[in-house]
């Protein structure tokens, strides 16, 4: 049986403010859709799993659902012989990432993952920008990008919108 957790959806405010930050790290290529966003909804949890989180610790439904997203992300993109980059921003120096299931393993323990800067997936990244990982030109241009936000708790995705609507029919299959 695949792990489920309850949602709900993320008031405006914190779409807006999460897509104001997203824009020195990624440019969605063609017109935006409107953000979307959820979290974890925390009236829905059980005792362990409240306990879980007041002690700093990722829910692992919450884990199963970044990896399982990512791994779609990465997915789809090589049959499009697109690339999917993990972005991790920083006031020093923003680190940016080839995106592998290891890195997003990764990426869900760090403390960023739980800070306000949060970690972007971002997606449907031409070879040519590919190709200049190492140094990158900010904002990636990309066709969609999810970013954690809410302590970590919940995610915000800006896409093109044939992207956003995949993205939005993969998330309520969890």
């Amino acid at each position: 049986m695949l792990p489920t957790i309850a949602l709900h959806s993320l008031p405006i405010n914190v779409l807006d403010d999460t897509q104001r930050r997203l824009q020195p790290w990624v440019q969605i290529q063609g017109n935006p859709a409107p953000c979307c966003g959820v979290a974890v909804d925390a009236q829905a949890l059980s005792p362990m799993q409240q306990w879980l989180i007041d002690e700093g610790a990722l829910l692992p439904e919450w884990a199963y659902h970044w990896l399982t997203l990512g791994a779609e992300l990465m997915r789809t993109d090589q049959n499009r012989e697109l690339g999917t980059v993990l972005i991790v921003p920083s006031t020093k120096a923003t680190s940016v990432f080839l995106l592998e299931t290891t890195e997003i393993a990764t990426a869900l323990g760090m403390s960023a993952f739980r800070q306000e800067s949060g970690v972007i997936v971002a997606w449907g990244i031409a070879s040519a920008t590919m190709a200049r990982l190492s140094k990158p030109t900010w904002p990636l241009p990309c066709l969609g990008a999810v970013a954690s936000v809410v302590d970590g708790l919940g995610m915000v995705c800006v896409a093109a919108p044939e992207e956003l609507t995949r993205v939005n029919a993969w998330v309520k299959q969890m």
